[in-house]
């Protein structure tokens, strides 16, 4: 009984520090992709809760300067951005710069989707192409295929 005792504790000891060094071991080197998440899926949960002003903080400086602030929250009150979808590659384009393909599921329908990131100052940031016409995608880039 008493070795049964000491087997318990012993496994319980394990399980407590393998827990206290999870944080560790995840890899920042990109922040496009961190513990399994990603840009476009954190992106779209800041939609469906209605966080414009996070969903701002995600922009690319340079989509931000060029359409500005109020015009892009605008925007993304008005888009689509509640279907589902899974990435599936990424391919990148120079150092900072990164097409992140999804396949995505809007009414039955299977589709490719781009989202454009970037990274500025080690931040991921997604990059806005147009907000002329919200339709079922973030930016009309991000119908390609």
């Amino acid at each position: 009984m008493k070795y049964i005792i000491l087997f318990f504790f012993f496994l319980l000891s394990m399980q407590v520090k393998s827990q206290s060094v999870y944080g560790a071991d995840i890899d920042w080197s990109n922040p496009t992709f961190i513990s399994g998440s990603n840009l476009p899926s954190i992106f779209q949960r800041y939609y469906l809760n209605g966080d414009y002003k996070s969903m701002l903080e995600l922009t690319s400086i340079k989509s931000r300067n060029r359409f500005g602030d109020a015009k892009l929250i605008e925007y993304f009150q008005e888009m689509e951005f509640g279907y589902t979808f899974k990435v599936k590659n990424r391919v990148y384009q120079g150092d900072s710069s990164q097409i992140l393909f999804a396949e995505a599921t809007f009414n039955a329908t299977k589709v490719r989707v781009k989202f454009h990131c970037i990274v500025e100052n080690g931040n991921s940031k997604m990059i806005i192409s147009k907000v002329a016409k919200p339709g079922i995608f973030p930016n009309d880039q991000l119908n390609d295929n």
